[in-house]
């Protein structure tokens, strides 16, 4: 059982994270994907492994959201996905509970050490 507490900005820790976590170009350098190009409205990545495709998803930097056009990640194709539920899939293995419990624990790491007396 995890109990979801919000900040005191009234934030849940995936809205935290969204606002505050990892950026969505960091996540993807973390989980092994390779910056391709870039325009005005997208990044483009490739996806780890072998692949003929000039990019496998594109990070569309208005809205914060990264969507996979590959069928051979653990990401859902033409899904759309938050820096929180990116970093869950990639990183936690799909795992929300350990992704919030990740974030909690360096959240309260970081106030502590900044407000150590």
């Amino acid at each position: 059982s995890l109990n979801i507490t919000k900040s005191n900005e009234g934030l849940t820790p995936w809205d935290d994270f969204n606002q505050n976590g990892m950026s969505i170009p960091d996540i993807l350098l973390q989980a092994g994907w390779t910056f391709v190009s870039e325009d005005t409205q997208r990044e483009y990545w490739k996806r780890p492994g072998q692949s003929t495709s000039k990019h496998s998803g594109n990070y569309l930097k208005s809205s914060k959201f990264f969507t996979s056009f590959s069928s051979s990640t653990e990401l859902e194709s033409g899904q759309a996905y938050t820096p929180y539920a990116l970093y869950t899939m990639l990183i936690c293995n799909g795992d929300f509970i350990q992704s919030a419990k990740q974030f909690k624990r360096k959240v309260d790491i970081s106030l502590s050490s900044t407000f150590t007396v």
